[in-house]
């Protein structure tokens, strides 16, 4: 029978059935997170918001959880919080890499990426942060300008 090994630093090297190989520590109890909003989504969605928000937590570079999380904020009219998290997001990731990215569910990423900065450009302009929104903008145009669904939610959320 194989040992069931979780390597949370990278040195099972010496084993040979290691199941499950974790270099961040801090990923593992973000997918644990994410495991119990994914649980609780239908069911209550305080709980999965809660869960989202701790996932974001440890694990805040995580495109696909934080869009996720942001796509919460927005059904609850959170719109300060998604300010606050683009203002992390444009300040801390850098978005072009994330595009030009080719490792695997990339194209997952990307279309997460440019959901999230859309809901981003909207938090902007209900909460009248101009300088924000300019930002998302920029970026919305520069990277998916021929896409007819983000031209016409630019045209919509427009100062």
């Amino acid at each position: 029978m194989p040992k069931r090994v979780v390597d949370y630093f990278g040195i099972s090297n010496r084993y040979l059935n290691v199941i499950w190989n974790e270099d961040n520590p801090f990923a593992s109890i973000s997918k644990y997170y994410s495991e119990l909003a994914d649980k609780t989504q239908t069911t209550n969605k305080s709980d999965y918001v809660e869960y989202l928000e701790q996932s974001v937590i440890y694990d805040k570079y995580n495109l696909n959880q934080i869009t996720l999380l942001v796509s919460s904020y927005d059904d609850e009219r959170r719109y300060q919080e998604i300010v606050k998290i683009g203002d992390f997001i444009f300040k801390q990731i850098d978005l072009e890499a994330v595009l030009s990215s080719t490792v695997q569910d990339a194209d997952k990423t990307i279309r997460n990426t440019k959901s999230l900065v859309m809901f981003i450009t909207k938090g902007c302009y209900l909460t009248d942060d101009r300088l924000g929104f300019k930002q998302a903008e920029k970026f919305l145009k520069e990277n998916f300008g021929q896409d007819t669904r983000v031209v016409q939610w630019l045209n919509y959320y427009q100062f």
